[in-house]
């Protein structure tokens, strides 16, 4: 009796562990949200497939993409752990940008980057040749809080593209620890955005004067909360050559678990 008793222990302690090895290696489930872009400065359909297949080497994620983010809602939402958008282009309908609000808000991750810095979301309008404010109200309200930066269309703009090192500055956050101090970036040194005091800059970088940009540092890599919800947000990720680089596969690998609140 006693050694049936035994084993049915031993038996029920392997099943939980085998149950728990399983819930650990279960893949962070992530839709990335694309369809348009400013062509012909971003090229979204190539850039989608660099970032799809940096995490589909890693092994670690079960990716989905959706080319119509009108089709956004929230039951297109459940299931996911986290939202990537390679995005620039029209407003979506109040439904679907109401619907990513509150999966942000409730505790789903969110991953941006680029090309998502400017353009309608923040009541931009391409005018002229060039990017102006919008009339007021014409953007969505909520988009510069979830990634806790703005951009003011007349400091729009870049250096030269270059190749330039980027420097990890926090290295004690979970996205960012034990990763080398610095990787060499090719790609466009976005400057002058402002963001919001509560974002936690993970990364800058030095903006070459001598090639049209600031002379100072400037954020790369800084992470938001929205209500319960992670955002990680990079200005890095231009085309796929800048992803193609070094580095950049940490940076979204760890970003996008890291939101999806797979790490401390």
């Amino acid at each position: 009796m006693k050694f049936r008793i035994l084993i049915l222990v031993m038996a029920m302690g392997l099943t939980v562990f085998t149950f728990s090895a399983q819930v650990a290696e279960a893949p962070v489930k992530v839709l990335i949200v694309t369809g348009s872009a400013d062509l012909p400065y971003h090229i979204w359909q190539e850039t989608t497939a660099s970032i799809r297949a940096i995490l589909e080497a890693n092994g670690h994620f079960d990716i989905t993409v959706l080319e119509n983010p009108k089709a956004l809602n929230t039951d297109s939402l459940k299931g996911f752990d986290v939202v990537v958008l390679n995005y620039n282009g029209p407003r979506w309908p109040r439904e679907s940008e109401e619907a990513l609000e509150t999966f942000i808000r409730n505790g789903g991750g969110f991953f941006a980057f680029h090309h998502a810095s400017y353009g309608t979301f923040f009541g931009h309008e391409f005018r002229e040749n060039r990017w102006q404010q919008g009339s007021t109200g014409s953007g969505w309200e909520a988009f510069p809080v979830i990634i806790g930066a703005s951009w003011l269309p007349e400091n729009i703009g870049h250096a030269r593209r270059c190749v330039f090192e980027v420097d990890w500055v926090v290295a004690t956050h979970p996205a960012s620890s034990g990763l080398p101090k610095s990787f060499k970036a090719n790609d466009e040194l976005y400057h002058k955005l402002d963001l919001s005091p509560d974002v936690l800059v993970l990364a800058s970088a030095l903006s070459p004067a001598d090639l049209g940009g600031t002379g100072k540092r400037e954020p790369m890599v800084w992470v938001n909360q929205f209500g319960r919800g992670r955002v990680y947000y990079t200005v890095l990720g231009h085309d796929t050559l800048a992803w193609e680089q070094p580095g950049m596969d940490s940076l979204l690998t760890r970003g996008v678990e890291w939101a999806a609140g797979n790490s401390d």
